[in-house]
């Protein structure tokens, strides 16, 4: 029997078979078993695959037990405009490992460009900072370091934002303006912040492109 909520989030987010293989770290013919023969993937590649296509898990699949943990969905905001500008410079203050970005929405590189400086102290201090933004973003270098890479076209992944161990999530990143964006803190090593974790690193990795 087919998972029709599978299909349909693939088909969503404009990925083949082969694509979310790729991202989420499985084989192919596992994704396509997936879809046709409604096959229940293992937590670990569950949470993987709903990262990528930026879906809950338990959407996917209702039957597996235990594959999300809402007690890591702390909020969930109407609106990227709706979180008040106070609260990103304090989640970018308090970072002292990583401020990891990745988007394709003008407004998010505006709240950046407004957090200009705050951004360049921190890398500066020696967190790891890096912001994956489409070519043409318009935003200055922040430091020295390697910090901004630019991808064409399509982000391959969905937009993150990504702050030590917290992390907001536009819950359709196709539209990240006005979708809902649901905020996340970490709570173990197999849940869906991890597996959000894993699905940036991939898109920084695949985006070959020059760094700044």
């Amino acid at each position: 029997m087919r998972n029709e909520r599978f299909g349909e989030a693939i088909r969503s987010a404009g990925y083949s078979f082969g694509d979310l293989a790729y991202l989420a770290g499985v084989n192919m013919k596992t994704a396509q078993r997936w879809f046709y023969e409604g096959r229940t993937p293992r937590r670990r590649a569950a949470n993987a695959a709903a990262a990528v296509l930026n879906v809950d898990p338990s959407w996917l699949w209702p039957q597996r037990v235990g594959t999300g943990d809402p007690k890591e969905v702390v909020e969930v905001y109407p609106g990227l405009r709706s979180i008040p500008m106070p609260l990103w410079r304090r989640l970018t203050t308090d970072a002292e490992r990583r401020i990891w970005i990745s988007t394709e929405h003008l407004d998010v590189v505006t709240i950046l460009g407004g957090m200009r400086s705050l951004l360049r102290d921190r890398a500066q201090a020696g967190v790891d900072v890096r912001l994956l933004l489409f070519k043409g973003h318009g935003l200055q270098s922040i430091s020295r370091r390697k910090t901004i890479k630019t991808f064409n076209g399509p982000l391959r992944g969905p937009s993150l934002m990504i702050f030590d161990d917290v992390m907001l999530v536009p819950h359709d990143f196709s539209a990240v303006a006005v979708a809902p964006v649901i905020r996340l803190h970490r709570r173990r090593d197999d849940g869906m912040f991890e597996a959000f974790v894993h699905a940036f690193n991939d898109s920084w990795i695949g985006t070959g492109n020059p760094v700044r």
